[in-house]
């Protein structure tokens, strides 16, 4: 009788249920909490990565790439994650055109290390910047919205072609190249070639909303460059003369003129120059060269027409930078003497007549200009 009345009597089984389920519970919330945190801080740490990479990649655009590792750091440490911390690693890469921020934290964990016995976890995140110009990223040799005509041997190009029109080619192409066109084209001597959806026209608007922020010397008349005249360097002598900013911006964003007018360059050796700083050259109407060159062994020079067209005549140009003209032609008529443009050719309209002319991509050109744009790519 007292054997029975013992196994039916479940006095107290509920407050043992209740026990079990606690610990449960209690588990599942320590889980809950800590992986709660950890995704918390990831955020945190993700927001932390976004701003110093794109901080970095900043300095990277005005030509500061030796403090974009302490601006990556400095970012990351106002977000909340100094690098000197003993549980906190950061790494800025800069790589090119980018900026690679990546931080990792050991996380303390609560009760829920005492359950899966690992009382810390590693949280990462990651972010890339890349820069570049005010006209957007165009990697290019030659782009063009109407046509690109090359007619005659000794063109030598090494970069991709593209064309909102037709393509003519057919003197000599070579170095790995696609050519795109969205009409058609004839390209020769073993070119590959493409279909092509149209591309945007790099355009002047982007440069007039930059204008506001740029020390921008504007030079109210028309030069004819000549050597015993003074040539390039009298037109730069003027700009000098005009600017307003400091020697540290000069150095850091380079030297940016407006020509309110038109250039005519006669003879050789009248646009030789040679700063340590680029040189953007915005010129209202037409450039014209004849029979001169250009060179610079250290910085590029970036050569525009607003609404004209940018003709080199008799060969011999040696051009470092982007050569732009959106409203018009840009025509490159040879001679025996080569031309060679390291950089990009961007027009409505790109000609090339007979002579030695050489064009080589430079992935570095078009990051170069000043005011450009940074954006996150990861």
């Amino acid at each position: 009788m007292k054997l029975r009345k013992f196994k039916s009597n479940e006095h107290g089984a509920v407050a043992i249920l209740v026990a079990l389920s606690m610990t449960a519970l209690f588990g599942f919330t320590a889980l809950a909490v800590d992986y709660g945190m950890m995704a918390s801080n990831k955020q945190s740490m993700q927001n932390a990565c976004d701003a110093a990479a794109l901080a970095g990649a900043v300095d990277l655009m005005n030509g500061r790439s030796g403090t974009v590792t302490a601006t990556g750091y400095n970012y990351a440490a106002i977000n909340g994650y100094d690098h000197n911390n003993d549980n906190v690693e950061v790494t800025v890469e800069q790589t090119g055109t980018t900026v690679k921020v990546t931080i990792r934290e050991e996380m303390q964990m609560g009760f829920s290390g005492v359950l899966t016995g690992e009382r810390t976890r590693t949280v990462s995140a990651t972010a890339t910047a890349e820069t570049t110009s005010m006209f957007g990223n165009a990697p290019y040799a030659m782009f063009a919205e109407e046509i690109i005509s090359i007619n005659g041997n000794g063109t030598t190009i090494n970069g991709d072609v593209h064309c909102n029109g037709d393509i003519n080619i057919s003197g000599t192409l070579v170095g790995d190249s696609i050519a795109t066109a969205v009409g058609t084209a004839t390209v020769t001597n073993g070119t590959k070639f493409s279909g092509s959806m149209s591309r945007e026209m790099p355009t002047f608007a982007a440069f007039e909303r930059a204008k506001a922020s740029m020390n921008l010397v504007t030079l109210n008349k028309s030069y004819t460059l000549k050597k015993n005249e003074g040539g390039f360097q009298k037109l730069i002598d003027d700009a000098l003369a005009a600017y307003h900013g400091t020697q540290q911006q000069l150095e850091e964003e380079g030297l940016c003129i407006y020509v309110n007018g038109s250039i005519t360059a006669n003879g050789n050796d009248s646009t030789v120059y040679e700063y340590d700083y680029p040189i953007t050259l915005i010129v209202k109407g037409s450039i014209e060269y004849n029979g001169s060159v250009a060179a610079s062994a250290e910085r590029p020079l970036y050569l525009m027409s607003e609404t004209g067209s940018i003709t080199v005549n008799g060969g011999g140009a040696q051009l470092t930078g982007l050569v732009y003209a959106p409203n018009g032609n840009i025509t490159l008529n040879g001679h025996q003497n080569p031309t060679v443009v390291n950089g990009s050719l961007v027009g409505e309209k790109i000609i090339c007549n007979g002579g030695q002319v050489t064009v080589n991509y430079v992935h570095d050109i078009d990051h170069l200009l000043p005011n450009g744009k940074v954006h996150l790519v990861s």
